[in-house]
């Protein structure tokens, strides 16, 4: 078996994590792929507790020793039953001895002189002085009745494939150049890249998961359940050619949301529910439903849900968990006529999450809808974090010490580092930047996106754009809502003459950046600024490239200050984010 690059870089990295105790869990794969390795399922190790609870019995601690957490063994084994995968290799750290399979580990590997785990491969990684080194795999030889030994130097490990910033690096990984001539002729997918690109692991894992659980083909996490309506409402709409929204709710965001959207509602009761046969796919209908109780709902109206598969009408479930972390599943099968299932979770304040955390889902069997969606989110950037999908993933195991153990150490890491909580940052940033207030968003493009939706008027069509901007910014300026389209006007930076003859009053914006990417222009915000301030026209500026320690745009006269955090206030490139900053 040969493990791939990006695998074993990331049970090294667990290795590194875990350090000075021994890490360990699972490498699954497809159930009818033999070479099929895809996910690194990390898992709880009880050695200490066991040797707390009896040290005659278990001598051994994790400083040299591994057991994985049987409750957790299970519920894994469940999940992948459901998903058609199963466990392919056992993997486990050795701090500072080297890699090699100890009599302790052949000893557990057996059972009365036969493979205890017929067809499992033993991956062991060696971690030196909080380093990854070498690994080695081990197989079990039934002819001669031991293992075979097969040796991984460490320059083909995390020394030439590791991921920068380690498990939750946010750009990627330096590629082997086996890596990349495989890539380019499609021997390989592109497991590790810039974050909004490419999910990251714990993101792919939450999202296997639930979709598995809740009898879905597909899971899309988000940043929070409310991002994750907007972007589906605002994505239904743009992808079709009329949309008429019928609204049962007593939601109020939902009510304060829609006319940014500009989709008008047309509510009805649901202890009164309309026939079905009054909705049509053809004229636009969509209905969105938010019920006290969900599950309840879905299945004492199975009946009438079903009719509108055959109509074509969307039917989009809402429920916005405060507290809590996932509901009890739907059903055993996904629920007919249902088109998509929206979810927020979240997991409480607490001494080890002092902000708490939230995410949200989209559920869906929709194969296209879903495609487009995971390219929507690359661009628009309401992603969940690494980090959060790790402690999701802990807790949907019902591994609670799990989660208590990995927030500490992201705790400490967070203070070790200076950082602290969501309020202190923005308050940070706003001394930076001389700004008011400020709010922090997922990514940069997650920052920009809501700019626009903000600024972006039926009866201010106008767009001023000076410089040459980021291609995502421009990309997302190009691809407004039809309802709301821009007349764009671009200006060089030597253009600034015209500024004045453009600035009419249904101009939405004047955007620029501090420092142009990627041509590193410089252009004359103060002079910009005067101009959109004396017409009232608000002024955007990205300071991004710039960052606060070179520029502060509000002192130019700059209405809001946009930045993509993820590429300043972190040097271990293990950080994603973005703020808004206004005077």
């Amino acid at each position: 078996m040969q493990i791939p690059a990006q695998i074993l870089a990331q049970c090294h990295a667990y290795g590194v994590e875990a350090y000075p105790e021994e890490t360990c869990g699972f490498i699954v794969g497809n159930l009818d792929d033999t070479e099929s390795l895809e996910t690194v399922y990390p898992m709880r190790n009880i050695m200490n507790e066991l040797h707390k609870e009896d040290p005659e019995q278990f001598p051994r601690t994790g400083r040299d020793g591994y057991m994985i957490d049987p409750r957790e063994h299970m519920k894994l084994e469940r999940s992948l039953k459901k998903a058609g995968k199963q466990i392919k290799v056992i993997y486990h750290s050795h701090p500072d001895v080297g890699a090699y399979f100890s009599e302790k580990d052949k000893e557990d590997a057996l059972w009365n002189g036969n493979a205890r785990y017929p067809g499992i491969t033993f991956l062991v990684c060696a971690t030196n002085q909080g380093k990854a080194g070498n690994a080695i795999l081990a197989d079990f030889n039934a002819t001669e009745n031991d293992f075979d030994i097969t040796e991984i130097p460490a320059t083909t490990t995390a020394a030439s494939s590791g991921l920068l910033g380690g498990i939750f690096g946010v750009s990627g990984i330096l590629p082997t150049l086996d890596f990349i001539h495989e890539w380019k002729n499609g021997k390989r997918e592109l497991e590790y890249g810039y974050f909004r690109f490419v999910p990251p692991k714990q993101v792919k894992n939450l999202q296997q998961q639930l979709a598995a659980r809740q009898q879905a083909r597909h899971a899309l996490a988000y940043s929070s359940g409310r991002a994750a309506l907007l972007e589906l409402l605002s994505y239904l709409q743009d992808s079709r050619p009329l949309t008429n929204l019928h609204l049962a709710s007593t939601e109020t965001f939902i009510a304060d949301a829609l006319p940014s959207l500009e989709i008008p509602p047309r509510c009805f009761n649901l202890n009164q529910l309309p026939a079905a046969e009054n909705f049509s796919g053809k004229e636009g209908d969509l209905i969105l439903i938010a019920p006290e109780d969900p599950q309840n709902f879905v299945r004492e109206n199975a009946g009438w849900l079903g009719k509108f598969k055959k109509l074509r009408v969307p039917v989009i479930i809402f429920e916005e968990a405060v507290s809590g972390f996932w509901p009890a599943d739907i059903q055993d099968k996904w629920p007919h006529g249902l088109t998509y299932w929206i979810s927020g979770f979240s997991l409480p304040k607490s001494r080890d999450l002092p902000s708490g955390i939230v995410g949200g889902l989209i559920l869906s069997n929709n194969d296209r809808q879903i495609a487009e969606l995971s390219e929507l989110l690359k661009r628009r950037g309401a992603v969940l974090s690494a980090r959060n999908a790790a402690l999701f993933c802990e807790q949907f195991s019902g591994n609670t010490e799990g989660t208590k153990s990995t927030s500490e150490n992201s705790t400490e890491d967070e203070t070790g580092a200076g950082c602290v909580h969501e309020e202190a940052v923005t308050k940070q940033l706003c001394e930076w930047e001389h700004a008011a207030s400020g709010l922090l968003f997922p990514s940069g493009m997650a920052a920009i996106m809501a700019v626009l939706t903000l600024l972006q008027k039926k009866e201010k069509p106008r767009l001023i754009v000076i410089g040459l901007l980021y291609s995502e910014t421009y990309s997302l300026l190009m691809d407004s809502r039809r309802f709301t389209p821009y007349e764009a006007v671009f200006l060089g930076l030597h253009e600034l003459d015209r500024l004045a003859e453009v600035l009419t009053k249904d101009t939405a914006m004047v955007i620029t950046e501090t420092v142009t990417n990627p041509l590193c222009g410089v252009p004359d915000l103060e002079r910009i600024g005067k101009l959109a301030n004396a017409q009232g026209v608000p002024f955007v500026v990205d300071n991004t490239l710039a960052s606060p320690a070179n520029c502060q745009p509000v002192d130019w006269g700059a209405d809001y200050v946009i930045h993509s955090t993820t590429k300043y206030l972190s040097g271990t490139n293990d950080h994603a984010g973005g703020a808004v900053l206004v005077k």
